[in-house]
């Protein structure tokens, strides 16, 4: 356990050491000299739990060990993946990583959760008792649109303020939530939870928000069908293999999976003859559009800009078939840097973008909309919310289009309807040892006809 390091600094350093045992890492300061420093690991956090019946005091048989963290403040988070069943009414969990404060979440059929005091890392070996309260269970029996059992599908339970990701019609990996699968009979189950809930129910066939709502307590529940979507892709005439697609959606403001907190994804790798398919699209007015990713930096980050947008309004069950690209011109051009800009522009790290003009967003009432506002305020916040409905509109609508630059500044986008549009361009210099970068921007309006022929722009040169 010894360790030496001859070069420390010459003031004070803090370390962090990671015993084999005990509480790590611990960290403490050490001042500079040439005495020997000890850690000294205080000792790891072990939570010993008894759960029993409220009302008799009896060992609750069978329930679910949900550890968690609360960080400062009020802010919770449950480690969904690390819970655990229990029996017999006893749970041992141990923690060597110290946080903020530790919790302990216990889930019981028939019972509400209770949770535990915030526990400290430096309260070594404890006992804790949770008594559950008597609950009303969560449960669903889920049909698919054609009306039998939907067996395999996918449930996850919200709280109140969860943020769920869907990608694809299925449920991001990465989430936290507490998920089940149905049965044969198409049943789930959860139990009794305190606020407001939410069921997401994924599932080959369809898909369905259910909500808390004491005021129909069916417990049958009936799967929207999925739309679906699928087309061709090119660019240029040939078929754009290998490019990535995405989905946005416009959930409406009435929508179920608006109030449900739920954020939805989608992608599709176009293939080598120009074919793609969505299967599982939600009925919402969304939009489909290639993706061109630029700025690619050596660790795989990079920035996306949409291009060749298709908007599509799916009905429940529908299939549509689309084109992507196909129609319109090429509109062509090379790019200069600024005019006292020696070094040379990092032309092949960016994208042009021809875009139809958007109006400004309209701005919000100046005056807070609150209870006691009077007639003129709130008819103010109407018009806003009407006028900002629209732009939105408007946004998800408007058309998009972008290219990317080759290393000599030449650029190329095809495919473009007639119409007007503004075209933007912004770039920065290659790295130069002891010198600044340089930045070159480019805004101008196009006209791009109709017809076959393209649009040759010529040379253009960038503004510093």
């Amino acid at each position: 356990g010894y360790g030496a390091r001859p070069s420390a600094p010459a003031d004070s350093v803090s370390a962090a050491g990671c015993p084999p045992v005990g509480m790590n890492p611990t960290r403490q300061e050490l001042p500079w000299g040439p005495e020997e420093h000890r850690f000294v690991a205080p000792p790891k956090l072990v939570i010993q739990g008894r759960v029993v019946d409220a009302a008799t005091g009896e060992l609750v048989p069978k329930f679910r060990v949900i550890p968690g963290i609360k960080w400062n403040g009020d802010q919770e988070h449950w480690q969904q993946r690390e819970g655990f069943d229990a029996t017999r009414g006893e749970f041992q969990l141990t923690h060597t990583y110290p946080y903020p404060a530790f919790l302990v979440r216990v889930e019981a059929e028939g019972y509400l959760p209770a949770v535990s005091r915030a526990i400290q890392s430096d309260e070594g070996t404890i006992a804790v008792e949770l008594k559950l309260e008597r609950g009303v269970d969560i449960e669903r029996i889920v049909f698919t649109p054609k009306a039998e059992p939907a067996v395999g599908a996918d449930v996850a339970l919200a709280l109140d303020r969860t943020l769920v990701q869907i990608t694809n019609g299925r449920f991001a990996d990465h989430l936290e939530l507490r998920r089940t699968k149905t049965t044969g009979n198409g049943r789930c189950w959860f139990p009794p939870q305190e606020g407001n809930w939410r069921l997401i129910i994924l599932h080959e066939t369809g898909y369905a928000v259910v909500k808390d709502d004491p005021e129909n307590p069916s417990i049958i529940v009936r799967l929207e069908p999925w739309a679906k979507v699928s087309g061709n892709c090119s660019l240029g005439g040939k078929p754009s293999a290998g490019e990535t697609l995405s989905i946005s959606y416009r959930i409406p403001e009435d929508s179920p999976l608006l109030q449900a907190n739920i954020l939805l994804r989608g992608s599709a790798e176009v293939a080598s003859d120009g074919g793609f398919a969505f299967d599982r699209v939600f009925a919402a007015p969304l939009v489909i559009s290639r993706q061109l990713r630029y700025r690619v930096t050596p660790n795989q980050g990079y920035l996306i800009e949409h291009s060749h947008a298709q908007y599509l309004e799916p009905e429940p069950g529908e299939s549509q078939q689309i084109a992507i690209g196909g129609t319109g011109v090429p509109v062509v051009g090379r790019l200069l840097p600024p005019a006292m800009v020696l070094d040379p522009l990092d032309w092949d790290s960016e994208v042009v973008k021809l875009a139809e003009p958007l109006p400004p967003r309209p701005a919000r009432p100046a005056v807070p909309l609150t209870d006691e506002a009077p007639a003129e305020v709130r008819e103010a916040w109407a018009e806003w919310q009407a006028a900002s409905a629209y732009w939105m509109e408007l946004r998800l609508r408007h058309r998009r289009f972008g290219g990317k630059v080759a290393a000599d500044g030449r650029f190329r986008i095809d495919d473009v309807p007639p119409g007007r549009y503004e075209l933007r361009a912004s770039f920065t210099s290659k790295p130069v040892a002891e010198r600044p970068q340089s930045r070159g921007l480019l805004s101008m309006e196009v006209e791009v006809p109709g017809g076959r022929e393209g649009l040759d722009l010529g040379e253009l040169q960038l503004e510093p």
